[in-house]
């Protein structure tokens, strides 16, 4: 098979991207052998590894950082996989990148570590007043404590 597992395809970039984010492990497994970059960057900088951790894809996470994959890679924003599987709720992939040894304080831009992203998330969905504006509010008043507190 001559396909070019490095093919880029506009907004999902290679391949090795397209089945993360869809959740074929067999796919992925394939396409590792075959040598595709397990580090290859999307447009907002996001590897595989990024994609299968946000969609929940636990069997891909695995597999991907059996192969290596960088557990602490930043996107553009500096989001790592574990905020990405934090802040969509996904507890079982957030167990496999603490195993894995994923960093628990990568600060990303604006929302603070992946705990605070998914205290955040959590505060939204159980409060009264889950409403898109007062969640803003939470995370600007949860990022400004955070942020007194490291000083």
């Amino acid at each position: 098979a001559g396909a070019d597992k490095e093919a880029w395809m506009e907004d999902q970039g290679t391949p090795l991207h397209l089945a993360a984010v869809q959740g074929h492990e067999a796919a992925v497994q394939v396409l590792l052998a075959a040598g595709a970059n397990k580090e290859a960057r999307q447009v907002e900088r996001a590897t595989p590894l990024h994609l299968a951790a946000l969609h929940g894809h636990e069997a891909v996470v695995q597999v991907l950082l059996s192969a290596g994959a960088n557990r602490d890679a930043k996107q553009v924003q500096g989001a790592t996989p574990f905020h990405m599987a934090a802040g969509a709720g996904h507890e079982a992939v957030v167990q496999v990148l603490l195993a894995a040894g994923a960093d628990k304080e990568a600060w990303m831009e604006d929302q603070g570590t992946p705990l605070l992203r998914q205290l955040h998330r959590c505060c939204c969905l159980l409060g009264p007043t889950g409403t898109p504006s007062k969640c803003r509010e939470l995370r600007l008043f949860t990022w400004r404590l955070v942020r007194a507190m490291r000083q």
